[in-house]
């Protein structure tokens, strides 16, 4: 493909990499922004860049992008990957985000299933000392498309509805949340952590202590007070 010429009326509020070209996104009146995808070689999508992405953002874009306009029949499979920082996870996330999907049309609609790997620094509930850990978690997520106006769209509890005109899916929230998700609730850097010592506070994985702990039935310390103050 030769280079294209860009000869726009008013710059682009953002530009995103998006698979084989770039996303552009215009302001057309405030809060509606008109977004199209335009397919590029490599050696074209740093010039749009310089080109087009003048102004501030209207929105941040994850790098977790499908173009779906004049999309074939068919599974169609997708290897992206973006930073943590790009879908607002914070510093505990180390490890770039890696996702394969298969995107299918399905009857007024689209079904992704997905994988998505990251890896996070996190500190232990039992010895407070830091370990890492990889997360992997997969994911199926449907995409109704709205067949009534923009303002009064379906409600469906199990699909998100999208424009007719849509030409992309952003999944990059939907990423966010199943990799939150996938941090576990109570967090071990091993499941025979032995924690810290109560007397001490000694790291009991790394070193014995010689303290002496008894453990009492709490139903029987009212009466062991008693014997003590005898």
């Amino acid at each position: 493909m030769s280079s294209m010429k860009f000869n726009l009326t008013a710059p682009a509020e953002k530009v995103k990499e998006a698979g084989d070209g770039v996303c552009l996104i215009f302001r057309c009146s405030f809060p509606i922004f008109f977004v199209t995808f335009i397919a590029l070689p490599e050696r074209d999508r740093r010039r749009a860049f310089s080109l087009c992405s003048r102004g501030s953002p209207a929105r941040d874009m994850t790098p977790f992008i499908i173009n779906i306009s004049n999309l074939s029949p068919g599974t169609h499979s997708y290897a992206l990957e973006g930073s943590p920082a790009e879908i607002n996870l914070d510093e505990q996330f180390t490890r770039l985000i890696r996702v394969n999907a298969d995107l299918d049309r399905i009857t007024r609609g689209f079904a992704l299933r997905g994988t998505a790997l990251t890896a996070a620094h996190l500190s232990c509930d039992r010895c407070l000392g830091e370990f890492d850990l990889d997360l992997q978690t997969t994911f199926t997520l449907l995409y109704s498309v709205a067949t009534t106006g923009a303002e009064e769209e379906e409600k469906d509890d199990l699909a998100t509805v999208i424009a007719p005109e849509a030409n992309i899916i952003d999944f990059g929230e939907d990423v966010r949340q199943e990799i939150l998700l996938a941090v576990p609730r109570k967090l071990l850097c091993k499941e025979e952590c032995r924690g810290l010592c109560p007397v001490c506070g000694r790291n009991l994985n790394n070193e014995q202590c010689s303290c002496k702990r008894e453990t009492v039935d709490p139903r029987w310390a009212p009466l062991a007070r008693l014997s003590a103050q005898k």
